[in-house]
């Protein structure tokens, strides 16, 4: 094998660009992943608590 100087430069580079690659799109597939968790468990919990019906207003005035 020869030494790491005597090697082609440019084969060394697209080495380089692939590990890059390699990396970038592992860490894309990870954050996807983390982004589909986290909007499923942020959709799935119960509606906060004493906030009222917005749709169905109260029939009464507000108090003064």
């Amino acid at each position: 094998m020869k030494n790491f100087k005597e090697q082609n430069p440019i084969v060394l580079t697209q080495a380089i660009i692939g590990f890059c690659a390699l990396i970038f799109a592992g860490w894309t597939i990870y954050w996807q992943h983390v982004a589909a968790q986290q909007a499923h468990v942020f959709f799935a919990a119960p509606p906060a608590g004493p906030v009222g019906d917005l749709y169905k207003p109260s029939k009464q005035p507000p108090p003064q």
